[in-house]
């Protein structure tokens, strides 16, 4: 969902709390909907999450956002891609927990 100004009892429901054991060599990667290629959507299977840790890990963020750019570039009319602009936000912040 868009968190756009809403009022604390509508962004409550988008809130998770709760603990994580962080005793192992960690990737977390905290990102917006535009820094996910087009053709995944919303990365809410196991492999696709999966696939998008490894491609983040191995072209790097510069390489993810020109990858992403690329496709969008290629996709002008939005019909590939359906959306409402060419280009959406880029954000990604990548935590990396080393033991």
């Amino acid at each position: 969902g868009a968190l756009s100004g809403e009022d604390t009892e509508q962004v409550m429901q988008f809130v998770e709390c709760g603990k994580m054991t962080l005793d192992q060599n960690t990737d977390i990667l905290l990102f917006t909907d535009g820094a996910t290629p087009p053709r995944w959507n919303d990365l809410v299977r196991n492999d696709e999450q999966t696939a998008y840790v490894a491609l983040v890990r191995q072209k790097g963020l510069w390489g993810l956002y020109r990858t992403i750019r690329y496709e969008e570039n290629k996709d002008k009319d939005h019909t590939a891609f359906p959306r409402y602009k060419t280009h959406d936000d880029f954000t990604v912040v990548w935590i990396k927990v080393r033991n």
